[in-house]
C-alpha cells in the first residue's frame, strides 16, 4: 500500500516511469483517475491495458519532447497564470506540420493555420508559407512547461532520456545533412543544456558528437562523418549509423535532410 500513496503524489510526467510496476496501480486513488482523464485519448485506445496504455503515453511524451528540442513551444495564455498551457509548433514545411497532426495523439485536435507571410530559405532560394497549429490547453502540457521553462527561459532537463523517437523529432526540427557530417541547430540553449544533449546524444548513439561554434556565441552539435566514439571504429560512417538508428524520412519535405550516404 505505500507504493500507492507514492503514485497519489507522483506528477503525470513522473507517472509514465512506473510501466514496470503498472499492476501495483490502485484504479481506485485519485492519482490514477487523474492520470487517465488527462490521457483519455489514449485510454479510449486501451481500454483494457494499462502497459500499453503506458507505453503508448511515453512514446507520445517522446514525440513532444523532442519537438520542445526543436520546433516547438509551451505557453500559458492570457493573464490567468492558472490557467493550463497549449504546444505551440511553427514550420514552413505544410507537409510536415499536416503529418505532425495526423501522426500525433496530442496533435489531433489541432487545425493548421497557413498564413501570408512567406519565410525565404536561402538554401533552396525559394519561399515558403508560415504554417502553424496551437493545441488546447492541457496540464500535461503545464507540467512539461514547468520542467522547460523553470524561469521563463527554454532549458533542456537534465533528466531527459533521448530515445529514436525523440530524435528522430528532434532531427526533422532542427537537424541538418551535410557531406561532412550531421548537426543539430543547438543555438537556442545555454551551454549546459547544449553540453547535456551532446553527451546524451554521445552515449545513445555510440559516436562521436562535438559542440561547435556557429556564431557569435551560438553553438551547435555535430557528428562528423569519421570519428570515434564507444565501441565504434574510426572508419565507419557515422552519417550512415545514425540515419539507421533514426530510421527512413517519413515525408518527402525532408529528404534533403538524409542526403548522400
Amino acid at each position: 500500500m505505500a507504493q500507492i500513496a507514492q503514485y497519489e503524489q507522483l506528477s503525470l510526467l513522473d507517472y509514465t516511469q512506473y510501466s514496470q510496476n503498472y499492476s501495483e496501480i490502485n484504479r481506485e486513488n485519485c492519482g490514477y483517475r487523474e492520470f487517465v482523464k488527462k490521457f483519455g485519448h489514449q485510454r479510449r485506445k486501451y481500454p483494457q491495458s494499462d502497459l500499453l496504455l503506458i507505453e503508448s503515453i511515453k512514446t507520445e511524451m517522446d514525440l513532444i519532447q523532442g519537438h520542445l528540442l526543436g520546433d516547438g513551444s509551451i505557453f500559458i495564455t492570457g493573464k490567468d497564470c492558472n490557467r493550463d498551457a497549449t504546444f505551440n509548433f511553427a514550420t514552413k514545411h505544410e507537409e510536415y506540420g499536416q503529418w505532425l497532426v495526423q501522426s500525433t495523439e496530442s496533435f489531433a485536435a489541432c487545425k493548421l493555420r497557413v498564413y501570408d507571410i512567406y519565410d525565404y530559405d536561402k538554401r533552396t532560394q525559394k519561399s515558403y508559407h508560415r504554417v502553424s497549429f496551437r493545441t488546447p490547453s492541457n496540464k500535461l502540457f503545464t507540467e512539461l512547461r514547468a520542467k522547460w521553462y523553470p524561469e521563463g527561459k527554454k532549458i533542456v532537463p537534465q533528466n531527459l532520456v533521448l530515445t529514436k523517437d525523440l530524435i528522430l523529432r528532434w532531427y526533422m526540427d532542427d537537424g541538418n545533412w551535410h557531406e561532412k557530417g550531421i548537426y543539430f541547430n543547438t543555438q537556442g540553449f545555454d551551454p549546459k543544456s547544449t553540453e547535456f544533449l551532446r553527451s546524451q546524444l554521445s552515449q545513445f548513439l555510440g559516436l562521436k558528437v562535438t559542440i561547435q561554434k556557429h556564431s557569435g556565441d551560438l553553438y551547435r552539435l555535430f557528428i562528423p562523418v569519421r570519428g570515434t566514439g564507444s565501441g565504434v571504429s574510426s572508419t565507419n560512417n557515422n552519417i550512415k549509423r545514425f540515419l539507421e538508428v533514426i530510421g527512413e524520412s517519413p515525408i518527402s519535405c525532408f529528404s534533403h535532410k538524409w542526403g548522400r550516404i
